[in-house]
């Protein structure tokens, strides 16, 4: 709510209050999200270009826009570490000591180059914001880390900012990826990002529905992450109810496909390896994909995954594994029999309302299409095949000639290891 309220009062004035409710719920890809689309409707060429300008700024927008509950948590977290004494330091106090020298000739440094390198002194100014006072420096801890409902939490205090402004001065602006201190959307306070941060997110997704696009959209929408990958297996399913019906692993990608034509940042795979949890392990140990200082976000309910990070360790070193409770997305969620069912009963309008809500009228025909018409299509293709096998068979196209030299056909659609009696009376007559 508190940022809903900072961005509708932050986005441009020139937008009426009801268009800039939308713009914040689109931003914040909040429920009720209209879609860009949508928002474009209606506005003249030159709010387009207003409207296309705030979209890219939506970076520095909600950075501004959860500052204050960014330094609140900072000087909260500031207290909480003060005076902090670690068992693994002989002397507390002469460590304090040591790193405010350094920060000091740090300060000193980057003010000096400031001509040359006016970002770095940029970096460095709203660290030293944070900090307030070198007073402020007590305790050479670098974080408390705890869980709390199913969250992983770290307070760093000053040592965050403190880090920054000595990495600016160690390694300077673009020798190292440094760390990012932020509220992100599932209340991580310090994030440390070395690499790519990708989740992956494997499933049957036969056929996906706006639970499975929620999800993903939601872990796209991370600052964190750098990309989702979908990775749907491969075996097709069969509806519980008559007439059968099978949704494919292709049917799926293209729903998918539909799904996130806007999304950049999600990326979707029909599984190649055994199922879709060896892909998982594949991709992990796949040097191409990941390296050094990357991370993989698995689904920490899964039990599968609990030998991830010592495979990564052992195939591909430098990879970090990193549980994360993933969310269920609205109340759209459902199993997918229960779709599929809507599909073998030609329930339409049923099936639509389970789809992602910012899919268009022709969007939808085209999703509908896809598992209906060509789900049908592929089991009467199948059993037209098979019927025709069969009457092949009766007709007697499968024996081969009798008087041939070469092997005889020991296929029987009867299944049974003895001759057909005709044979024998062939063979009688011969005689």
């Amino acid at each position: 709510d508190y940022l809903y309220s900072r961005v509708v009062n932050g986005v441009d004035d020139n937008f009426p209050r009801p268009m800039r409710e939308n713009i914040a719920k689109y931003l914040l890809q909040l429920p009720g999200n209209i879609g860009k689309r949508a928002l474009k409707q209606g506005l003249s060429a030159e709010k387009v270009q207003d409207l296309e300008s705030v979209i890219l700024s939506k970076k520095s927008i909600l950075q501004e826009a959860i500052l204050p509950l960014e330094v609140a948590i900072h000087d909260f977290t500031v207290e909480l570490l003060k005076g902090l004494k670690s068992v693994f330091i002989a002397d507390s106090s002469k460590e304090v000591q040591r790193l405010k020298v350094e920060l000091s000739a740090a300060v000193r440094d980057i003010t000096d180059n400031a001509p040359e390198d006016p970002h770095a002194m940029e970096i460095m100014q709203q660290h030293l914001n944070k900090i307030k006072d070198f007073s402020q420096i007590t305790t050479p801890v670098e974080a408390v880390v705890f869980d709390y409902n199913g969250h992983t939490y770290k307070f760093a205090g000053n040592f965050a900012p403190l880090n920054q402004i000595l990495g600016l001065f160690r390694y300077k602006m673009g020798a190292k990826r440094l760390t990012n201190e932020s509220l992100t959307a599932n209340a991580t306070i310090i994030t440390e990002k070395e690499g790519k941060k990708v989740a992956l997110l494997p499933g049957g997704f036969k056929p996906p529905h706006a639970g499975h696009y929620g999800l993903a959209k939601q872990l796209a929408s991370q600052s964190d992450i750098d990309e989702v990958i979908v990775i749907i297996g491969k075996n097709p399913r069969l509806s519980d109810v008559e007439p059968k019906i099978t949704v494919t692993a292709e049917q799926s990608k293209t729903l998918w496909d539909l799904y996130t034509r806007n999304d950049k940042n999600i990326k979707v795979r029909i599984q190649e390896g055994k199922t879709p949890v060896a892909d998982v392990y594949d991709l992990i140990a796949n040097k191409n994909s990941f390296s050094e200082g990357d991370t993989v976000v698995l689904g920490k309910s899964d039990k599968r995954y609990g030998r991830a990070q010592s495979w990564a360790e052992m195939h591909n070193p430098g990879v970090n594994v990193e549980e994360m409770v993933f969310p269920v997305i609205g109340g759209k969620s459902m199993g997918g029999t229960a779709l599929r069912d809507m599909i073998a009963a030609d329930q339409k309008e049923k099936f639509i309302s389970k789809l992602p809500e910012h899919l268009s009228i022709p969007d939808q025909e085209e999703a509908w299409n896809t598992v209906s018409s060509l789900g049908n299509e592929s089991l009467n293709t199948f059993i037209d095949s098979t019927i025709k096998e069969i009457s092949a068979m009766g007709g007697g196209s499968v024996g081969g000639d009798s008087a041939s030299k070469s092997a005889p056909n020991t296929y029987s659609v009867y299944r049974t290891t003895k001759k057909p009696r005709i044979k024998k009376a062939k063979r009688q007559r011969r005689r």
